[in-house]
Protein backbone atom coordinates (compact mmCIF):
# COMPACT_ATOMS: atom_id res chain seq x y z
CA UNK A 1 0.00 0.00 0.00
CA UNK A 2 1.40 3.36 -1.04
CA UNK A 3 1.64 5.82 1.89
CA UNK A 4 0.63 8.64 -0.49
CA UNK A 5 -2.81 7.05 -0.89
CA UNK A 6 -3.78 8.23 2.59
CA UNK A 7 -2.71 11.85 1.93
CA UNK A 8 -5.36 14.54 1.56
CA UNK A 9 -5.67 15.83 -2.01
CA UNK A 10 -3.95 19.14 -1.21
CA UNK A 11 -0.86 17.40 0.17
CA UNK A 12 -0.73 14.84 -2.66
CA UNK A 13 -1.06 17.64 -5.23
CA UNK A 14 1.73 19.65 -3.59
CA UNK A 15 3.96 16.56 -3.41
CA UNK A 16 3.39 15.79 -7.12
CA UNK A 17 4.06 19.42 -8.02
CA UNK A 18 7.32 19.49 -6.01
CA UNK A 19 8.49 16.29 -7.76
CA UNK A 20 7.68 17.88 -11.13
CA UNK A 21 9.65 21.05 -10.24
CA UNK A 22 12.73 19.01 -9.28
CA UNK A 23 13.22 18.28 -12.99
CA UNK A 24 11.38 21.16 -14.65
CA UNK A 25 11.75 24.33 -12.62
CA UNK A 26 11.77 27.32 -14.94
CA UNK A 27 9.93 30.51 -15.76
CA UNK A 28 7.99 28.53 -18.38
CA UNK A 29 6.78 26.09 -15.70
CA UNK A 30 5.82 29.01 -13.47
CA UNK A 31 3.84 30.73 -16.20
CA UNK A 32 2.37 27.97 -18.35
CA UNK A 33 2.05 24.78 -16.30
CA UNK A 34 -0.69 23.58 -14.02
CA UNK A 35 -1.95 20.33 -12.60
CA UNK A 36 -4.62 17.92 -13.71
CA UNK A 37 -6.31 15.67 -11.17
CA UNK A 38 -7.18 12.21 -12.49
CA UNK A 39 -9.44 9.87 -10.53
CA UNK A 40 -9.84 6.24 -11.61
CA UNK A 41 -11.99 3.62 -9.90
CA UNK A 42 -11.41 -0.07 -10.72
CA UNK A 43 -14.65 -1.89 -11.52
CA UNK A 44 -13.33 -5.22 -10.27
CA UNK A 45 -11.45 -4.50 -7.04
CA UNK A 46 -13.09 -1.12 -6.35
CA UNK A 47 -9.65 0.47 -5.75
CA UNK A 48 -9.60 4.24 -6.19
CA UNK A 49 -6.50 5.83 -7.73
CA UNK A 50 -5.97 9.59 -7.64
CA UNK A 51 -3.02 11.15 -9.43
CA UNK A 52 -1.93 14.72 -10.07
CA UNK A 53 -0.15 15.26 -13.37
CA UNK A 54 1.49 18.38 -14.75
CA UNK A 55 -0.08 19.83 -17.88
CA UNK A 56 0.79 22.70 -20.14
CA UNK A 57 -2.08 22.70 -22.61
CA UNK A 58 -5.64 23.74 -22.05
CA UNK A 59 -8.06 23.54 -24.95
CA UNK A 60 -10.07 26.73 -25.17
CA UNK A 61 -12.65 27.24 -27.87
CA UNK A 62 -12.11 30.42 -29.84
CA UNK A 63 -15.32 32.41 -30.12
CA UNK A 64 -16.63 32.41 -33.63
CA UNK A 65 -19.00 34.55 -35.59
CA UNK A 66 -22.54 33.67 -36.49
CA UNK A 67 -23.78 32.14 -39.72
CA UNK A 68 -27.23 31.68 -41.15
CA UNK A 69 -27.95 28.06 -41.98
CA UNK A 70 -30.61 27.60 -44.64
CA UNK A 71 -32.44 24.31 -44.73
CA UNK A 72 -35.28 22.45 -46.39
CA UNK A 73 -37.82 20.47 -44.37
CA UNK A 74 -39.47 17.43 -45.93
CA UNK A 75 -42.41 15.93 -44.03
CA UNK A 76 -42.84 12.16 -43.92
CA UNK A 77 -46.19 12.19 -45.74
CA UNK A 78 -45.90 14.19 -48.94
CA UNK A 79 -49.18 14.74 -50.76
CA UNK A 80 -50.10 16.50 -54.02
CA UNK A 81 -50.34 19.90 -52.32
CA UNK A 82 -46.81 19.66 -50.92
CA UNK A 83 -44.74 22.83 -51.12
CA UNK A 84 -41.07 22.85 -50.19
CA UNK A 85 -40.66 24.25 -46.71
CA UNK A 86 -37.53 26.33 -46.44
CA UNK A 87 -36.19 27.98 -43.32
CA UNK A 88 -33.07 29.45 -41.83
CA UNK A 89 -31.49 29.57 -38.41
CA UNK A 90 -28.68 31.85 -37.26
CA UNK A 91 -26.13 29.99 -35.16
CA UNK A 92 -22.50 30.24 -34.12
CA UNK A 93 -20.29 28.28 -36.49
CA UNK A 94 -19.06 26.27 -33.49
CA UNK A 95 -22.58 25.22 -32.40
CA UNK A 96 -23.66 21.59 -32.43
CA UNK A 97 -26.47 19.93 -34.34
CA UNK A 98 -28.31 19.72 -30.98
CA UNK A 99 -28.27 23.52 -30.68
CA UNK A 100 -29.47 23.83 -34.26
CA UNK A 101 -32.34 21.40 -33.55
CA UNK A 102 -33.38 23.34 -30.44
CA UNK A 103 -33.46 26.59 -32.40
CA UNK A 104 -35.50 24.99 -35.21
CA UNK A 105 -37.98 23.74 -32.62
CA UNK A 106 -38.24 27.19 -31.00
CA UNK A 107 -38.59 29.11 -34.25
CA UNK A 108 -40.64 26.71 -36.41
CA UNK A 109 -42.33 24.42 -33.87
CA UNK A 110 -40.83 21.28 -35.44
CA UNK A 111 -40.11 18.72 -32.71
CA UNK A 112 -36.36 18.19 -32.58
CA UNK A 113 -36.76 14.40 -32.39
CA UNK A 114 -38.93 14.07 -35.50
CA UNK A 115 -36.32 14.41 -38.25
CA UNK A 116 -32.84 13.53 -39.39
CA UNK A 117 -30.35 16.18 -40.45
CA UNK A 118 -28.43 15.52 -43.65
CA UNK A 119 -26.12 17.32 -46.03
CA UNK A 120 -27.26 17.03 -49.63
CA UNK A 121 -25.04 17.86 -52.59
CA UNK A 122 -26.39 17.76 -56.14
CA UNK A 123 -29.44 15.73 -55.05
CA UNK A 124 -27.37 13.09 -53.23
CA UNK A 125 -27.25 12.49 -49.50
CA UNK A 126 -23.64 13.12 -48.52
CA UNK A 127 -23.74 12.86 -44.76
CA UNK A 128 -26.11 12.42 -41.81
CA UNK A 129 -25.31 14.33 -38.62
CA UNK A 130 -25.59 13.10 -35.05
CA UNK A 131 -26.78 15.30 -32.19
CA UNK A 132 -23.50 16.37 -30.60
CA UNK A 133 -21.59 16.95 -33.81
CA UNK A 134 -20.57 20.48 -34.80
CA UNK A 135 -21.32 21.84 -38.24
CA UNK A 136 -18.40 21.13 -40.56
CA UNK A 137 -16.81 24.16 -42.22
CA UNK A 138 -17.61 22.89 -45.72
CA UNK A 139 -21.33 22.98 -44.89
CA UNK A 140 -21.20 26.44 -43.34
CA UNK A 141 -19.36 27.86 -46.35
CA UNK A 142 -21.45 25.87 -48.82
CA UNK A 143 -22.33 26.66 -52.37
CA UNK A 144 -24.65 24.10 -53.99
CA UNK A 145 -24.81 22.08 -50.77
CA UNK A 146 -28.04 22.04 -48.83
CA UNK A 147 -29.08 21.08 -45.36
CA UNK A 148 -32.09 18.78 -45.37
CA UNK A 149 -34.33 18.01 -42.40
CA UNK A 150 -36.18 14.83 -43.30
CA UNK A 151 -39.06 13.81 -41.03
CA UNK A 152 -38.96 10.19 -39.91
CA UNK A 153 -42.02 7.96 -39.74
CA UNK A 154 -44.13 9.28 -36.80
CA UNK A 155 -45.20 5.67 -36.04
CA UNK A 156 -41.62 5.05 -34.85
CA UNK A 157 -42.28 7.54 -32.01
CA UNK A 158 -38.83 9.16 -32.18
CA UNK A 159 -37.57 10.71 -28.95
CA UNK A 160 -34.44 12.35 -27.63
CA UNK A 161 -33.50 12.48 -23.97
Amino acid sequence: MDPKEDMPDEEAAQDAWNRHLLRNESVISDLFYGQYKSTINCNQCNRLSVTFDPMSTVLVQIPSGTVTMKFYYLPYDINNEFINKQGSITIKSSDSIMTFRKLVQEKYGINMANYTVAKVNENEFVKYFHMHQSFPDDLIDSKGKNLLLYEVNPALNPQYP
